[in-house]
């Protein structure tokens, strides 16, 4: 079936070029090397046309000469690639769908080779940074971290080259082109082959320096406010909603006769074998109508004056209760917060 002249094979396979167009006879591996053209990887598609059968090859060829140098036979080879060209093409896609995320992502992404050292950056980084895409190109991942955060770096990356990590997502701070460090959140992933080796890594890169900002304000913020609350004369108890104590102010300690937080950090019901509150008549107040109990009711409270007395000792004082329940953005009860003022002097 297969023995017959060249010129009949057309009626029965067609050869035609990767990219699907036909190939003339004239152009086949074997009209070449019996022209007397040497030649190897010449990669073709082979499809028949009875049954559509198609298969990647790739041919060699060859003339076989007498002694007089002519040309009196011809070789040909092939090597069926199908599978090859097909592990090729899905690589290609791949990497064309990579690249697309990676020119297109609404953050920066970074590619370093198997030294750390950066093989591709996309415009956004670019941006953020104030880098040429060619200077970053000329850096590494040490380079470019703010010489702060260089350690934390360079042992977050060793442990990803080892395996002992999948991946590090961690905040930390880049070195900008003028200088100045930009707080980001950089997410860094490696890619291996089959067997495990490092190839390269992909590292995605968010500018984080409003909200890094934002974050630091409010710390400032809230120091400021813990040095007032920690200075008031009157007393301040802060509780969440399980009755537990969680903070007392200076003063607040110091009309109590604690000495420090530990000491103060309870649950409302403890402090029953501690206090006796009563009103100023003399009555006795279960510790389901104290102050913060109340509160945690949803009562507010303003100017109330209760007497309390610390068990087995001569201490009492009088003490004026205020307080309230704080709510969330969205309304919902968040903490009570009791304020104490003592009036014993006054009474």
């Amino acid at each position: 079936e297969a023995c017959r002249n060249l010129s009949e094979l057309p009626g029965t396979i067609e050869l035609l070029d990767i990219a699907g167009n036909p190939i003339p006879i004239g152009e086949w591996p074997l009209a070449r090397a019996i022209r007397g053209e040497v030649f190897t990887g010449q990669e073709l598609r082979v499809r028949r046309r009875d049954t559509g059968r198609e298969f990647v090859g790739s041919f060699n060829g060859t003339p076989v000469r007498n002694r007089d140098g002519k040309p009196i036979l011809a070789i040909t080879t092939i090597h069926d690639i199908t599978e090859e060209k097909r592990a090729e093409e899905a690589l290609r896609q791949s990497e064309q769908r990579f690249r697309a995320i990676f020119d297109n992502a609404g953050v920066g992404m970074l590619e370093a080779d198997t030294d750390d050292r950066f093989i591709a950056a996309d415009d956004r980084v670019c941006q953020i940074l104030g880098y040429s895409r060619e200077e970053l190109l000329s850096m590494n991942v040490h380079e470019l971290t703010a010489p702060d955060d260089r350690s934390l770096s360079d042992r977050l990356n060793a442990e990803l080259h080892e395996g002992v990590r999948d991946r590090i997502d961690y905040e930390k701070r880049y070195r900008k082109r003028d200088g100045s460090p930009l707080w980001v959140h950089v997410t860094v992933s490696p890619i291996r082959d089959d067997e495990g080796r490092w190839l390269r890594s992909i590292a995605t890169v968010e500018d984080i320096s409003a909200r890094q900002a934002a974050v630091e304000k409010l710390q400032r913020s809230e120091t400021q406010l813990r040095t007032i609350v920690e200075n008031l004369s009157e007393g301040l108890v802060v509780s969440d909603l399980n009755g537990n104590l969680v903070h007392w102010n200076r003063a607040a300690l110091d009309m109590h006769g604690f000495d420090s937080h530990e000491e103060a950090r309870r649950r409302l019901g403890e402090f029953v074998g501690i206090f006796e509150l009563s009103s100023l008549e003399g009555d006795v107040l279960p510790v389901e109508q104290w102050p913060l109990a109340r509160l945690l009711r949803g009562e507010r409270l303003r100017d109330w004056e209760v007497r309390i007395r610390r068990l087995g000792s001569d201490w009492q004082r009088v003490f004026s209760y205020g307080g309230t329940l704080v709510n969330d953005a969205g309304g919902q009860p968040l903490l009570a917060v009791v304020t104490i003022v003592d009036i014993t002097e006054r009474k």
